[in-house]
């Protein structure tokens, strides 16, 4: 078995990897998934961050509409707002305040800012090396 994961804009490119006379003696299945809905993003961070669904019901809705429910926007906005210390660990809980975590300005609608913004943040080298991979 073999499990492939790509983006709708790859189909192209993926399909291409294999020749036509491999793709028809394949059993190929396309698995499409789309984003998650609040109920979803809503169970997703409590289980990461291991805390009730009521305790954490109005951030999950902040969260949702600031990733659109894509499960790796979910994570990664959780990393930034931790890292803005925006979330924090407090023994065995997490702690954070709506209001600041809606009212930063550093932490961007927009995805592609904030993935982008994490770019800037890594050194020199590794930006350089992202640069030459991407190509």
């Amino acid at each position: 078995m073999l499990v492939m994961a790509y983006r709708d804009e790859e189909n192209d490119y993926v399909h291409s990897i294999f020749s036509e006379e491999t793709r028809s003696k394949l059993n190929l299945v396309d698995i499409k998934l789309g984003n998650l809905d609040l109920e979803s993003v809503t169970l997703m961070i409590s289980s990461i961050l291991e805390m009730s669904i009521e305790d954490i019901k109005e951030l999950s809705v902040l969260i949702n509409r600031k990733t659109q429910g894509n499960p790796f926007y979910v994570v990664q906005f959780l990393e930034s707002i931790q890292k803005s210390e925006l979330l924090k660990r407090n023994l065995n809980t997490w702690t954070f305040n709506l209001d600041s975590i809606q009212g930063e300005t550093m932490i961007s609608d927009s995805l592609a800012e904030l993935l982008s913004d994490r770019i800037r943040h890594l050194d020199a080298e590794l930006q350089k090396l992202l640069k030459v991979a991407s190509l």
